[in-house]
């Protein structure tokens, strides 16, 4: 299939503009019951608006599963203002999110009994992560490369954690408690941290090198976060969860969690993964 990156950047340019006439003002509660505003539903309406002219599913952090046309083949996995709360409180740093997974016919693709409950992160085909305020753009497609603003891009090779600069997400919803220890060590391991609100980024900075690791622990990730992953994946960073498996992940419900430790190179993730070890 030809690249959709087209379509992306037009669903981000609508999605500035719808933005730019927004508000904060809440208008009722998401898929993880959590709050919505005007903002949120404004561009995924951008964003649904543009995948309705395709045979697709769609999974969205703000309403959920649901299709558009009959025999569905591919499936979108969409989180349209990732750091939401940034955007509530006037500090400018929220993104887009939209990764692209193929349906396999071998597995009932045209379903969400099929291939659609049955699709993975291993089957995420491209992986679009958009800067709503900056207008910087991430793209990448599967056994193809990795691209921010068109040009190619890859990971971190710097290899000494006391000289690295990792993002850190200690979010606390009681969703998988993180000992002091670990936050200990999290603060004193590399040579800085950075917590910029939207995990979107931060997975991006990764693999553009920007940032050295990225690392949530606690399971406060919704799989509508996935083009992260594949993002960071493509580019050839190691990409585990908590307890060091190579992650993995189905692509079914919004209320479906992952914990991630993302590295630009080996050597940083195992240092990344003593941090864990209590």
């Amino acid at each position: 299939m030809a690249s959709l990156l087209p379509i992306y950047r037009r669903i981000a340019k609508k999605a500035r503009t719808a933005l730019a006439k927004s508000s904060t003002q809440e208008i009722g509660r998401n898929e993880l019951g959590q709050e919505t505003m005007k903002a949120d539903r404004d561009i995924e309406n951008v964003v649904f608006e543009e995948l309705k002219k395709r045979k697709c599913a769609v999974l969205s952090e703000e309403a959920g599963y649901c299709e558009f046309g009959g025999n569905v083949q591919e499936l979108f996995i969409i989180d349209p203002l990732d750091a939401s709360e940034n955007y509530k409180h006037g500090i400018p740093c929220y993104a887009l999110g939209i990764a692209r997974a193929a349906l396999k016919a071998g597995r009932g693709a045209g379903t969400r009994e099929g291939g659609a409950a049955g699709a993975r992160l291993a089957d995420v085909e491209e992986a679009f992560i958009f800067d709503l305020v900056t207008g910087d753009e991430f793209y990448a497609e599967k056994d193809n490369g990795v691209w921010r603003n068109g040009k190619p891009i890859g990971p971190s090779m710097l290899k000494e954690m006391p000289k690295a600069i990792i993002a850190i997400d200690f979010y606390n919803d009681n969703s998988r408690q993180i000992s002091d220890s670990t936050r200990a060590k999290a603060l004193a391991y590399p040579k800085d941290i950075r917590r910029f609100g939207p995990a979107l980024l931060e997975m991006a900075y990764v693999a553009c090198g920007a940032l050295e690791g990225y690392l949530n622990v606690n399971k406060s990730l919704s799989v509508v976060h996935a083009c992260g992953p594949a993002l960071m994946r493509e580019a050839g960073c190691t990409v585990t969860d908590h307890e060091g498996k190579p992650l993995d992940f189905g692509l079914r419900e919004v209320g479906e969690y992952f914990t991630i430790v993302a590295a630009g190179n080996a050597e940083i993730h195992k240092k990344m993964m003593e941090i864990l070890r209590d």
